[in-house]
């Protein structure tokens, strides 16, 4: 785990359950030709080159309703997106894109939770460096998907009865459980949809 997710998270320790959760998953591969230049786009004519697409396609499995905040981490920057409300069995998407020519050397990793989307990030190597994390994970903590190098997707999961939802389908945690945290993390987790951390990264 990396060391700034652990530490900005902490806090949330001391105030939401650590409830059990399972998530499930497995690999497919879509192979699809794209355009190969930007100024091809709308016409329909090539030239064409094929891409490979690497899914890996799971679900989290608990005894209650969950959402979260999803974090694609690289060196210095890490962004994040809520997801929609609390779900059972909320799903989870974590992808390597790679010319069919590179796939073995370089890709787009990128990574989604419940419709919530992170930028992808270029990664050294395809599918063979993926690392997909542990089974079993619990509600409050950090917890890494799939890394790639130096890039990783993160999910922190929230169980719903801790959390408010607006009209424009925004969560935010309850007023009893931000009172006890520090400013900048309670603002993370009641006000805005999405944003960008610039931190310090260490292994």
């Amino acid at each position: 785990m990396r060391a700034f997710v652990e530490n900005l998270f902490a806090p949330l320790t001391a105030v939401v359950p650590a409830e059990p959760v399972t998530v499930r998953g497995s690999w497919s591969t879509h192979p699809r030709k794209v355009y190969s230049d930007a100024s091809q786009l709308g016409t329909g004519t090539g030239p064409f080159v094929e891409v490979v697409d690497s899914v890996w396609a799971g679900s989290f499995e608990s005894a209650a309703p969950l959402a979260g905040i999803a974090l694609m981490c690289t060196p210095g920057t890490a962004w994040w997106a809520k997801s929609n409300p609390a779900e059972l069995n909320p799903c989870v998407r974590v992808s390597l894109t790679a010319s069919s020519a590179t796939t073995s050397e370089r890709a787009t990793f990128a990574g989604s939770f419940h419709s919530a989307f992170v930028p992808g990030v270029p990664v050294g190597g395809g599918l063979a460096n993926c690392r997909i994390g542990p089974e079993n994970l619990v509600t409050g903590r950090p917890h890494v998907v799939a890394e790639v190098g130096e890039a990783a997707f993160v999910l922190l999961l929230l169980p719903g009865a801790l959390l408010r939802t607006g009209r424009n389908r925004l969560w935010r945690v309850r007023d009893a459980v931000v009172s006890d945290l520090p400013s900048s993390l309670a603002d993370l987790v009641t006000r805005r949809r999405a944003g960008e951390l610039h931190v310090r990264w260490e292994a």
